[in-house]
């Protein structure tokens, strides 16, 4: 029993580092997306939005995957701790 909790441990950690890392990809993303379509440019045809419409799949994708985490990291949390 004892080998089956430090393996959930282990794995709750690996989860979490795996989440943040994925969010200081998520805050990269953001950048990149926000400064693709500045609010500033005046001439819209100058905007790179097929460079920004990349980034912004790449974030729904990491989103998605921070959510899942998010869960597994509560559900297995509430476990070990209960």
């Amino acid at each position: 029993m004892k080998h089956e909790i430090l393996q959930a441990k282990g794995q709750l950690a690996d989860w979490k580092k795996e989440y943040r890392e994925l969010d200081l990809q998520a805050s990269g993303l953001i950048v990149v997306v926000r400064n693709e379509l500045s609010p500033y440019v005046e001439d819209v045809t100058s905007l790179r939005i097929d460079q920004a419409m990349v980034a912004l799949k790449q974030l729904e994708k990491v989103a998605a995957r921070m959510r899942e985490l998010q869960e597994k990291i509560k559900d297995l949390g509430a476990v070990l701790d209960g």
